[in-house]
Parts: C-alpha cells; structure tokens; sequence
C-alpha cells in the first residue's frame, strides 16, 4: 500500500530557499521531497508522496496527476535525488524511472537538487527514453522558486517538428507562459 501524506512548505521555508537557492542542499531528504511535491503543487498538480525517503519504493518518490483533468492527462511518476555536496545524479537513477515506462505512468520526472552526469543527460535522451523522462535540476529548481513553470526550458524534451509520413513533418504548437496566477504572458502557439 502507499502511504500519503500531506505536503505542505512554510512560508519562511520557501522565503529563505528564493533568497538562498543554495540552502536547498541544506534541506533533509524528507524536506526536499515535500519542497518538490510543493512546486508540482503549484505547477496544478495533485500530489502524493509514495512514503518515507527511508522506505523501499521502487524509486518512485512522488505519484501526481493534474488538477484539471482531460485527455491528454498522465500519471507522473517522479523519482527525488537530494545531496548534500557537489555530486550528480547518475545514470543508475535514470535506468530505474526508465524501468516503470509502459505502466500505468505516462511521463517519468527525475529532479535533483544540483545536477546530472554527462551519462545521466545521456541515457535519458536517448529515443526509446526521451519521450518518458524528463531531467529536472538545480537551475530549473530556482525558476521552480520564483514559481515560472511556463519557461521555454520546460518543454525542452518537446520537438519542435514531427515527421508523420515521408515529406509530412508538422510543426508541433508550443503551450503559452502563463504566471502562477493564471495571467497569460505570451502565447507561443
């Protein structure tokens, strides 16, 4: 069975993470788990965090679907990786959320608070993963701070161009940037 429990970051908490994204290193592995639950939160998804850090879950740390349901919906799977230093997240991560495509999850979210090896950015962009994983880090954590969610950055895994057929290749419509708020900031499609 999952265990679900309530996310909720103080507002000091989120204060001195936008003054010091640095402090987000500083943050226990339970606390960065609910900091990114927080920010899926925001971002309008419904969230459920799979358990303990400590407890055995399959790599799977977060379990969230969108607010707004409709069509093109999906059950994210995101698996956490939070260090205390300077070290990457590595492929091994990567390989274990590539474990779970073809389940009931249609996008896996790897996100760390620093960053990824060469290796890590490698395996989950070849093409039989980059359609599922989606590598978020440290810099896309402090947009994450300063809730932008719409950025070009966060559709960097979405080709620009599709080739249906030999000589059909569509363009494929960019979402608009849209505040936390709801307030279209520009409409790219």
């Amino acid at each position: 069975t999952v265990l679900v429990r309530v996310v909720d970051v103080s507002p000091e908490l989120l204060l001195a993470l936008k003054e010091n994204p640095d402090e987000l290193r500083r943050l226990s592995p339970d606390q960065f788990e609910a900091f990114i639950a927080n920010r899926l939160d925001r971002m309008g998804y419904s969230v459920a965090l799979t358990g303990p850090t400590t407890r055995k879950d399959g790599g799977i740390d977060i379990i969230a679907v969108p607010k707004a349901m409709n069509v093109g919906s999906v059950v994210l799977a995101a698996q956490v990786k939070h260090h205390l230093g300077e070290q990457r997240t590595g492929r091994d991560a990567v390989d274990r959320l590539a474990a779970w495509k073809g389940t009931p999850f249609g996008m896996g979210l790897l996100v760390t608070n620093t960053g990824f090896t060469k290796d890590a950015v490698w395996a989950a962009t070849q093409e039989h993963n980059a359609n599922f994983i989606r590598l978020r880090d440290f810099n896309d954590l402090k947009r994450w701070l300063e809730d932008q969610y719409g950025d070009p950055e966060d559709w960097r895994e979405i080709p620009d161009r599709i080739e249906l057929a030999p000589g059909v290749v569509i363009e494929i419509p960019k979402p608009g940037l849209y505040s936390a708020t709801g307030d279209v900031l520009t409409d790219e499609s």
